[in-house]
């Protein structure tokens, strides 16, 4: 089929991950894609993320949880295929996560949980996928963690992922596959014709497209009335630190109830806040900060003697129930979203992609 010059295949509204994983696996699939980003890519919750990606418990079986472990499970070979595309780490590793158990009932969850990662989940290296440990174990594996005498639950599907590197792949890889890709470019409006997408709206600019894909988090029900029906997502304020130490002082993922710390070498990140009815307020608060600091210090004492690089905020896209929206929107033909992943969304991002692609083109 000979395509129109000047009108696009496919315009998808917002740079982060899942947009530009999005892109990236439309344009493989013979699209020609534009992406636009109200202001740099990545700016919104993908710059927020820390990059700590866990599976889904195994004993919760719904549809998101699934694709959750399916996109980590894919997250190795994702990451191979930008490198091998583009020359670019991402920053992949896995290192796992200890949990720490606080009570009674997660440590009979953990526990139950075991047998269930062994029979359901791919295999990992250096021991069983997931186990409970004692307070003793713990502190073997981490010495600098103060457990306060409680077990844990080592995950050792559990990865993490460099954000800004993996960004940067994600553009690299699109750029590489012919996505034309335009920051500090706010859509103003849809532009709708007969029931049917046509385009979109930069300021007085139109630009043409057979379809529009909205990727754009805890925006996307503004930009149209059909859209905040559909995708009523709403954003949620994520505080997060960035700590330098004179030396590592862990080596996995640590959480304890509210607060998990994510290593990278010398520093370590720490999140997250999780704070509603804040609006688009993407500003930190001595509140949010203290907390974290706190909580970091609490669990790695150590952290005490460790400078704060920065501290910075993000919205998550929080869906209805904590779901995403993914689909065509209802009563406009050729408008599609795929928006609030809410905390997930970095470890959706290569089965999200994969899968809208394969919507997109299925026609």
């Amino acid at each position: 089929m000979n395509k129109a010059p000047g009108v696009f295949d496919v315009v998808v509204v917002g740079g982060g991950v899942i947009g530009l994983s999005c892109a990236w696996r439309l344009a493989q699939r013979g699209q020609r894609v534009l992406v636009l980003e109200r202001a740099a890519c990545g700016s919104g919750a993908t710059g927020a993320a820390l990059g700590a990606l866990w599976p889904a418990g195994p004993l919760i079986q719904g549809a998101l949880q699934e694709m959750q472990r399916a996109s980590l499970w894919s997250y190795p070979a994702f990451a191979q295929e930008m490198q091998a595309a583009t020359g670019l780490d991402i920053g992949y590793r896995r290192q796992g996560r200890i949990l720490l158990l606080e009570d009674a009932t997660q440590a009979d969850r953990a526990r139950q949980e075991v047998p269930a990662a062994a029979m359901l989940w791919p295999a990992c290296a250096g021991g069983p996928v997931m186990e409970v440990l004692s307070a003793q174990q713990v502190q073997a594996l981490e010495p600098a963690v103060k457990a306060g005498g409680l077990s844990g639950q080592l995950c050792r599907a559990s990865a993490q992922v460099d954000v800004a590197r993996l960004l940067a792949g994600l553009l690299a890889v699109c750029q590489k596959a012919g996505v034309v890709v335009r920051e500090h470019c706010a859509v103003s409006a849809l532009e709708i014709c007969a029931g049917r997408i046509a385009g979109v709206r930069c300021g007085a600019e139109l630009l043409a497209a057979h379809k529009v894909l909205i990727t754009a988090g805890a925006w996307t029900p503004r930009l149209h009335p059909a859209l905040a029906a559909y995708a009523p997502i709403k954003p949620v304020r994520g505080q997060v630190l960035r700590l330098r130490c004179p030396q590592p002082v862990i080596t996995r993922i640590i959480k304890r109830g509210k607060v998990y710390l994510v290593p990278w070498g010398d520093e370590v990140l720490v999140g997250s806040t999780t704070e509603k009815n804040v609006g688009f307020n993407t500003k930190t608060t001595p509140e949010g900060v203290a907390f974290l600091l706190a909580g970091a210090q609490a669990l790695v004492p150590a952290l005490r003697d460790a400078t704060e690089v920065r501290a910075w905020a993000g919205l998550r896209p929080d869906g209805p129930r904590h779901q995403p929206v993914t689909g065509p929107v209802p009563g406009v033909a050729g408008l599609y979203v795929s928006a609030g992943h809410y905390k997930i969304g970095i470890g959706l991002a290569p089965e999200v992609g994969r899968r809208v692609a394969a919507m997109l083109t299925a026609e």
